[in-house]
């Protein structure tokens, strides 16, 4: 029962539900052109994952809870609804190309064309448009080399693991979506809350990474992966972590100022994000924000962290 209200809660904002179900039943449009315009690869197109085809609301909210925001935020700056389909096509070759970047070469060529065709459809002259996503996404899947351990004498500062990791694979990858409307729209007023909403994403991006390494701690450890989470209780909080990894829990009374600090930085930054998402003007509100966090928690199995955040002074 706990996990079907997963993502739900928040659907009592009114105005967020409705944005939201714009978005859905726009991706399911999209999705569906995106396999008309595949029929000639069926080879290929049978290997693409079409999320929302048989979904329903409920289950893509869960799914594709950030793909429908970046939809229902597009929406709601003021772009047109034609255009907001062609960003999401975007959107969805991205995905394919991101996901797949360690798979095939063929699902790669096909996100590329994919994002290629809507921008030829948003009037991408110049080409300035793919060259810039195409670059970013270098520079994402190139700091993915940057976790493996080996590389390292010491184990990286958290400074570093910050700036040269989690920027590339947890911000700017889930603000890549508005890099071609910020590039092709050209209303000052779109573009300024355009931009509102890329700096949102990137905050939100970062702190979902964070969360990501916190639910990862013994994972990463063993396959030696760099690990925010590891680096800051080895560098900040002097934990020689060989001789405590199992021993890593919030219920441990010398663990419970790093989680303390460590989840109250994730609040914080999150809700930063959504603020400025809020200021674009988009219907969301800081009780709705709160509810989507705590089942981010239970979504990664952390739902005992929780009780942190009534300490992290929001």
């Amino acid at each position: 029962m706990i996990k079907e209200k997963i993502l739900t809660g928040f659907l009592r904002n009114i105005k967020f539900a409705s944005s939201l179900r714009y978005a859905y039943y726009t991706q399911r449009e999209i999705e569906r052109q995106i396999k008309i315009s595949l029929k000639n690869n069926l080879s290929f197109s049978r290997e693409i994952i079409f999320s929302n085809e048989k979904n329903s609301f409920l289950e893509s909210l869960k799914e594709n809870f950030f793909s429908l925001l970046m939809l229902s935020t597009l929406k709601n700056i003021g772009i047109t609804h034609a255009r907001v389909k062609e960003y999401g096509k975007i959107i969805f070759g991205l995905r394919t190309i991101i996901t797949c970047t360690d798979n095939t070469v063929n699902h790669e060529n096909i996100g590329q064309d994919i994002v290629k065709q809507s921008l030829i459809a948003l009037e991408d002259k110049k080409g300035s448009a793919m060259n810039m996503i195409l670059e970013n996404i270098y520079s994402i899947t190139s700091s993915r080399s940057l976790r493996n351990l080996e590389k390292y004498s010491d184990y990286p500062n958290p400074e570093y693991v910050s700036q040269n990791i989690h920027k590339k694979i947890g911000g700017e990858l889930l603000s890549l979506a508005f890099t071609a409307p910020i590039l092709l729209e050209d209303d000052p007023h779109i573009l300024e809350k355009l931009q509102l909403s890329k700096d949102a994403l990137f905050k939100i991006g970062n702190t979902l990474q964070k969360l990501n390494d916190l639910c990862n701690i013994e994972e990463d450890f063993y396959n030696k992966k760099v690990n925010l989470a590891i680096s800051i209780l080895h560098h900040d909080y002097d934990f020689h972590i060989e001789n405590h990894i199992s021993k890593i829990r919030p219920e441990k009374k010398e663990f419970q100022n790093f989680y303390k600090e460590y989840i109250g930085s994730i609040v914080k930054k999150t809700f930063e994000g959504f603020a400025s998402l809020e200021h674009t003007g988009y219907p969301l509100k800081k009780e709705d924000v709160s509810i989507l966090l705590k089942d981010f928690f239970i979504v990664r199995n952390l739902q005992n962290y929780w009780k942190f955040y009534d300490d992290s002074h929001i």
